[in-house]
């Protein structure tokens, strides 16, 4: 396969954010207001993210053979990235499609980033079956089908649930293949912590999207989405140092015993964690509630701080 410069390009971004994940400046871009300088920095952070991706696999090769990294790696992400948009549903002429695309190209960045990880560290899972993102949209949309209705061909709120759902699962797979708690199914734990992630996302965006147009709620939505995911990865990680510290601190014979039984059963319980995740996102929201009241406060005083 031969290197496609083009293949790099973001085409049409829209005006508004480029995509959580996508471009972590998107504040500081959308300040500028020359277009073309915005699209060439978006491109720019885009591109950094690509070569980086590559040369971490091909830092030791040529140049022919970093090229080939990246042709491969390209590959990859457009495979990812079309799953994405086809489950999106948002028409490529429709002035929502930049947008859409560009939150698509976030999620199969994470994609390959994470994949790249569980190959370095032997993961049981070490490529995301693109099939997964199938399933798992038909399994939340089946669970919610208010929430996630069919294609509207725009932006709206059940686009960018399928969206932030899709962004959620590398993440998830990650922690599952750091520690699977000996489950039998690797996917189908990854899929039930995403179940646990959208179910808090959407009760806290629920709470602040009253009056807000569609575009305004599926931002709110993607945010919400993209808290709940950084709230289960630091709880998760937690948990899971705990109860390897607890097998660890066993006799060898009693260890064993234990693993051989949870492999048994299908694997230890890790309901605890989906609970601590409900709890930390609780307190995550009582202090932003916190911090917006302080913050509307300033603002009647007139500080403006």
């Amino acid at each position: 396969m031969a290197f496609d410069p083009s293949a790099m390009q973001v085409t049409r971004l829209a005006d508004a954010d480029l995509g959580e994940g996508v471009s972590d400046t998107s504040a500081q871009i959308s300040l500028i207001a020359d277009g073309e300088v915005r699209q060439r920095c978006a491109s720019a952070k885009l591109a950094a993210q690509i070569v980086t991706r590559a040369y971490r696999v091909s830092a030791d090769l040529d140049e022919g053979q970093v090229l080939t990294g990246m042709a491969d790696v390209l590959k990859r992400l457009a495979s990812v990235r079309h799953a994405c948009l086809s489950l999106a549903g948002v028409a490529e002429e429709h002035p929502d499609y930049g947008a859409v695309f560009a939150m698509a190209t976030s999620i199969a960045l994470d994609t390959v980033t994470e994949e790249f990880k569980w190959r370095q560290i032997g993961g049981r899972t070490t490529e995301l079956p693109i099939a997964l993102f199938t399933r798992l949209i038909e399994a939340v949309s089946s669970k919610q089908p208010r929430l996630f209705a069919k294609p509207s061909g725009q932006l709206d709120p059940s686009a960018a649930r399928k969206l932030a759902t899709l962004q959620a699962m590398p993440s998830m797979m990650g922690l599952v293949n750091l520690f699977d708690y000996y489950v039998i199914d690797p996917e189908a734990m990854a899929c039930r912590l995403v179940y646990a992630v959208a179910a808090q996302a959407e009760y806290h965006a629920m709470q602040g999207v009253e009056g807000m147009s569609e575009f305004g709620q599926a931002l709110m939505i993607q945010r919400a989405y993209g808290v709940s995911v950084g709230v289960m990865v630091e709880v998760y990680k937690a948990c899971a140092y705990k109860d390897v510290q607890k097998l660890r601190d066993m006799q060898e014979i009693d260890r064993s015993f234990a693993i051989a039984n949870y492999e048994r059963l299908g694997g230890m319980g890790y309901e605890h964690v989906l609970a601590e995740h409900d709890r930390v996102m609780r307190k995550t929201y009582e202090v932003c509630d916190l911090i917006v009241s302080a913050q509307a406060g300033s603002l009647e005083n007139g500080d403006g701080t």
